[in-house]
């Protein structure tokens, strides 16, 4: 099962556990695909997560749901990449713990339960405009 939830300017898309062929699916129909965050597909295995599909969507940020040393050894290194390359900003359940979303129609806060990075990640998106100023003389 996929699901794309839209709520004003934020977006989520559970991806399930989808592989390249249901990503091509989706790409070809040419629904809007596009989401401020992505659940990744079947949890980064190499079999998922293209990148045309990780284009299409454009995630700001991404989760990868996976246990803490699984036996498939997902997610797998090539996935990361794509990711980082995209510019997401990538949470792992195995290493950040729970993910947790706030979303309001302007903007989606997400936390992480775990510190892996000195801190648990906090994050709001999209990012607030930046402040602009003017000059007078």
């Amino acid at each position: 099962m996929v699901l794309r939830f839209s709520f004003g300017n934020v977006s989520l898309l559970f991806s399930g556990d989808i592989e390249s062929a249901g990503e091509r699916a989706m790409i070809e129909r040419r629904g809007d695909l596009h989401a401020t965050m992505l659940k990744v597909p079947h949890h980064g295995s190499a079999s998922s997560s293209t990148p045309a599909f990780i284009a299409a969507v454009h995630p700001q940020a991404a989760v990868i749901s996976d246990g803490y040393l699984n036996n498939f050894h997902f997610p797998a290194a090539a996935v990361v990449e794509r990711y980082v390359d995209a510019g997401a900003i990538l949470m792992r359940t195995d290493l950040d713990g729970a993910v947790m979303v706030d979303a309001t129609p302007d903007r989606m806060t997400v936390r992480t339960f775990r510190a892996r990075r000195g801190n648990p990640i906090h994050l709001v998106l999209p990012p607030p405009p930046p402040v602009r100023t003017t000059e007078h003389e």
